[in-house]
């Protein structure tokens, strides 16, 4: 398989995840406006989290002569705890 093939893949893989997600979050709203909405929060890599994201939207800021970048703080900590699926929503 070549690298583009796998590239396609792993983003199909990943927007799956997050559409799944979102579908799911927004059967939530209900539970948002009654203050009852609960997070999933575990540790995680912040700089995966935002190179997963940045990877899925590369194709389409790209399209429209877009570039995306991102940098990290030195201070940032490997992990930090939060809810990764409301974080990809953003």
């Amino acid at each position: 398989m070549k690298e583009w093939d796998k590239d396609i893949c792993s983003d199909l893989s990943s927007s799956s995840f997050l559409l799944s997600d979102m579908l799911n979050n927004a059967l939530d709203l209900s539970k948002l406006e009654e203050g009852k909405i609960e997070f999933d929060t575990q540790f995680e890599s912040i700089i995966k989290t935002i190179n997963m994201i940045i990877s899925l939207q590369k194709r389409n800021a790209e399209s429209k002569g877009l570039k995306l970048l991102s940098t990290y703080s030195c201070f940032l900590p490997p992990l930090i705890k939060f809810d990764k699926g409301r974080i990809t929503q953003v």
